[in-house]
Order: C-alpha cells, then structure tokens, then sequence
C-alpha cells in the first residue's frame, strides 16, 4: 500500500513537472499578446488614414474679431428695457479681418458698418424672452452668423464666421 502512495506521488510530480513549461508558454504568449496589439492597431490606423490629412495640433480654431457693444432697446418694451451685448466672430481666416473694417480707399472691401447694421436689426427685433432664454440665445448666435456668411458670400469672400459669442449680455 505505501508503495502505490509513493507511485501516485511520483506520477503528480511527473505530471506537474510537464505542466510548468506549459504554463510558461500561456504567460510568454499573453505577454506578447498584450505588447503587439496596440503596436499592430496602430499601424493599421495609420495605414488607413489620409496621407494628406492636417495632424490635430496644427489645426486652427480661427481668428476671433470684436464688433462693437451694441445698445439697444428690448422689442415690444415700449423703451422700459434696454439691452447691452458686446458681439464676437471667429472667422475661418485671418484675412477676412479686412470685410470688417469701413469701406474706404485703402480698403474697398470694408463692409463694417453694413454687417454692424445688420446684427443691430437683428439684435434689436428680439423681445425679452428672445434675449434671456438660453435656447433664445442659440438661435440668435445662428442667426447672426448666417447673415454675415450671406453677406460675405455676396462679396466672394474666401472664409466664413464658424462662431458668435456674447462675452458680454445685459439686459435692464
């Protein structure tokens, strides 16, 4: 009996002495695994994406330009409110600064007093709730920026507003 103890001890070693290179292999092979997957996604990655494509760090939001503070009475207030906004473009290029100047002889495409004008209409036809409502405020950045890229496309103009911000809004 004591030496069919011995002979299943014996048989257990041998049998674990024949799973620890198994189990070597399984971690070598995990390892491995783990270092060449992001290795290999990113060369596919990169074998799949334009060769002509702008790297994100050279990317340029734009060209931020200030109109004036714009004074204005609050539609439908009958002249008991009145509202104060400063007004930001981003502009997609910094050379369209020149459509934002006046018009005069050193720059004959100036349309700055014309695209001040036009926020001022707008800005001046909203009523209270037009002005504070968040939503409101949304609407109106679009509608800025829509009639000025209008505006700009009537003069061939090479960029467009991507944004409008109200840095400063106060209504009274």
């Amino acid at each position: 009996m004591a030496d069919k103890a011995k002979a299943e001890a014996r048989d257990i070693e041998i049998n674990a002495d024949k799973s620890k290179p198994v189990i070597i292999m399984l971690i070598v092979l995990a390892v491995l695994v783990l270092v060449f997957t992001p290795i290999v996604t990113l060369l596919v990655l990169e074998a799949f994406l334009p060769k002509d494509s702008v790297p994100a760090e050279k990317v340029s939001r734009g060209t931020e330009i200030t109109l004036d503070t714009f004074k204005f009475n609050v539609a439908h207030s009958q002249g008991t409110r009145f509202a104060q906004v400063q007004v930001v473009l981003e502009l997609s290029d910094a050379d369209m600064r020149k459509y934002f100047q006046p018009n005069d002889t050193n720059n004959p495409d100036g349309m700055g007093n014309k695209i001040k004008s036009e926020v001022l209409d707008i800005l001046s036809e909203r009523t209270l709730d037009g002005l504070l409502l968040k939503d409101s405020r949304a609407t109106l950045r679009k509608e800025i920026m829509t009639k000025i890229n209008v505006i700009l496309s009537e003069r061939k103009a090479k960029g467009v507003v991507t944004d409008v911000y109200f840095p400063s809004f106060l209504v009274q």
